[in-house]
């Protein structure tokens, strides 16, 4: 593991399911919300991410984010175009099923 790196491994990454699950909005205004695999001093690799979308007053959806790439190992982004990442409300946590 390369100095600065923060990597989960797999049975951390089991025990900590719903702690890594994260809201990460891009620099395109796109928030996704993703499982969080590493994260580097440049970079971070995402999970499963799904678009959420407005669906209404105080509503969301899920969308494919991506659907026509293949990223089963995750998806690296550089941080240059990460505005924020948060927490996410247990409520989203418990209907984000990728």
């Amino acid at each position: 593991m390369m100095a600065g790196k923060r990597h989960l491994g797999k049975k951390e990454r089991k025990g900590k399911r719903m702690n890594n699950i994260k809201i990460v909005r891009l620099s395109t205004g796109e928030e996704l919300v993703c499982k969080l695999l590493e994260d580097s001093e440049d970079s971070v690799i995402l999970k499963d991410p799904a678009i959420l979308i407005p669906a209404g007053r105080d509503q969301l959806a899920f969308g494919q984010w991506m659907p026509y790439a293949k990223y089963e190992n995750g998806v690296e982004i550089n941080k240059r175009f990460i505005i924020f990442t948060v927490e996410c409300q247990d409520d989203l946590k418990n209907q984000y099923h990728p």
